[in-house]
């Protein structure tokens, strides 16, 4: 689905009033990094907004199937995967919806904040699902989109809020991949500080 697409898909829920966060390759789609994604991704960031969102989808006439892990898969014209608060055991920190909600979309009631794709890359590099996510990894990083500091800063916050080390192994596996297969530009130095990261 293509941006236009998307956008004239999301005004169907115009009517419902709550506010969403686009991950993945929804939120890249959405800014214009990325041409196309194939299903839907949204965070919820609350219990009464997630079910309100699978009550006005059933509707609609999606068919839900719940996961243990906390989140819904909407069975529709097109897949839609709501997850609650968090994906992967990472939560979306207020940090990450600071740094996304100068960019709120609306589509009358309904609320869409594209995550920043600097926090995308978090999320694909625990969720870790070749080819998919490693190319839009790979796309993130070539437009220049991560301050990375600030990557090894956020990360560091989610260790301290609870997040599992899965979320620095996984981060440091995935660009070291990216630096030494894909001849990326990664700094050594913000290597060397994501690893200090871990016990």
């Amino acid at each position: 689905m293509v941006k236009k697409d998307l956008s004239n898909y999301l005004s169907q829920f115009s009517q419902l009033s709550i506010r969403l966060v686009a991950i993945g390759g929804t939120a890249l789609v959405l800014r214009g990094i990325k041409t196309a994604t194939l299903d839907l991704d949204f965070v919820v960031q609350n219990e009464e907004d997630y079910r309100k969102l699978l009550d006005y989808s059933a509707n609609l006439g999606y068919m839900a199937k719940a996961y243990e892990e906390g989140w819904t898969r909407l069975k529709g014209p097109v897949v839609i995967e709501i997850f609650l608060k968090q994906v992967q055991g990472v939560r979306i920190s207020e940090r990450m919806i600071s740094r996304c909600s100068k960019d709120l979309l609306k589509f009358g009631k309904f609320e869409i904040l594209p995550l920043h794709p600097q926090d995308v890359f978090i999320l694909k590099a625990v969720a870790g699902r070749e080819p998919k996510d490693l190319e839009d990894m790979k796309t993130i990083i070539e437009k220049k989109c991560i301050n990375w500091e600030q990557l090894v800063e956020e990360i560091k916050m989610l260790l301290e809020e609870g997040a599992s080390t899965r979320v620095v192994l996984s981060t440091g596996y995935w660009l070291e991949k990216l630096k030494n297969t894909e001849k990326l530009e990664i700094p050594d130095q913000l290597l060397d500080k994501l690893w200090n990261l871990l016990p």
